[in-house]
């Protein structure tokens, strides 16, 4: 019987960029461009830290000015 394989996120992100040619850098300049005029609006942090910016139906949650996860907004 064959053991079952685990592929890290790292790993899932290499492949789009690298088999599928899609460019991961300027996808991160995306996001910080869209979060970077957001964070200096709301500058209010939650019980954990995180910063929260919603823009676009999208919730991008911002941890010691990074980008941590982002998540569908609110009731979507």
């Amino acid at each position: 019987m064959s053991r079952l394989i685990g592929v890290t996120d790292h790993a899932v992100v290499r492949w789009i960029e690298r088999a599928h040619g899609v460019d991961v850098p300027a996808i991160r300049q995306q996001i910080i461009g869209h979060v970077a005029r957001g964070v200096d609006i709301t500058e209010r942090m939650d019980p954990r830290g995180n910063v929260t910016v919603v823009l676009d139906g999208v919730r991008y949650v911002v941890r010691n000015h990074t980008v941590v996860t982002i998540l569908p907004a609110l009731g979507r």
